[in-house]
C-alpha cells in the first residue's frame, strides 16, 4: 500500500501564527474525525513496524498529548504495552527526566522510572514531528532509562524542518511528509 495515497495536505488544517508568529501550525485533529483514514494511518504504521521489527518491540513510548491518541491506537493494534512521556509533574511516583528546548520554549520531559527495564526495545510515537525537539528529548529520555530505541514514528513529518536529524541516528517513519510550516513574509 502506498502511504502517499492515504493522506495528503488537504486532510489537515493549517493555522497561521498559532503558537508563534510566522508558524503555519499543522492541526491533526481533522484526521481524528475520519475513522477510515485514521484507521488507515494506524494500520500503515503497524504494518511497517511488523515488517521491520517482527515481534522484537517490547514497549511503545508515547509523547503527550496527541501522541497518546496515536500511540494507544497503535499499541492496541500491535498488542503491545505502552508508557506515557509527559511534562514535569504530570506523572506519579518516581520519574526520570530530561530538559529540552523546542519550537515554543523550554520544558522538562518525564517518564515513570520503573516502566522500562535496561535493554528493552522501544519505539517512540508522536502525532507530528516538526523541529524535532520533543522527539529528540524522548530519545534522550529513553536512553537515560537504558532502553534501546528501535525507531521513532509519527503520522505527520514536517520534512523541511529536518527534525529527524536531532534524534542521534534513530530513524523516523512517518505516514505523510508535509511541506514547510513557515509562512512567507506578509502571510
Amino acid at each position: 500500500m502506498s502511504t502517499s495515497l492515504i493522506l495528503s495536505e488537504e486532510d489537515f488544517k493549517r493555522y497561521p501564527h498559532f503558537h508563534r508568529p510566522g508558524l503555519n501550525f499543522v492541526d491533526i485533529n481533522p484526521l481524528f474525525k475520519d475513522p477510515e483514514k485514521y484507521g488507515q494511518a494506524i494500520a500503515t504504521i503497524a504494518d511497517h513496524l511488523r515488517e521491520t521489527f517482527g515481534d522484537t518491540i517490547d514497549i511503545l513510548a508515547l509523547l503527550g498529548s496527541k501522541g497518546f491518541v496515536v500511540g494507544a491506537s497503535l499499541a492496541h493494534k500491535l498488542n503491545l504495552p505502552f508508557m506515557l512521556l509527559r511534562k514535569r509533574g504530570k506523572l506519579p511516583g518516581s520519574t526520570t527526566s530530561v530538559s529540552y528546548a523546542y519550537n515554543y520554549g523550554k520544558s522538562v520531559l518525564e517518564g515513570q522510572a520503573e516502566t522500562i527495564k535496561p535493554g528493552q526495545r522501544v519505539v517512540i510515537v508522536d502525532d507530528v514531528v516538526g523541529s524535532g525537539g520533543s522527539m529528540a528529548a524522548a530519545c534522550d529520555l529513553i536512553r537515560k532509562m537504558q532502553g534501546e530505541i528501535l525507531e521513532t514514528v509519527s503520522i505527520i513529518e514536517l520534512a523541511s524542518l529536518n527534525g529527524k536529524d536531532k534524534f542521534g541516528g534513530v530513524p523516523l517513519f512517518s505516514v505523510v511528509q508535509l511541506g514547510k510550516p513557515e509562512l512567507e513574509p506578509g502571510e
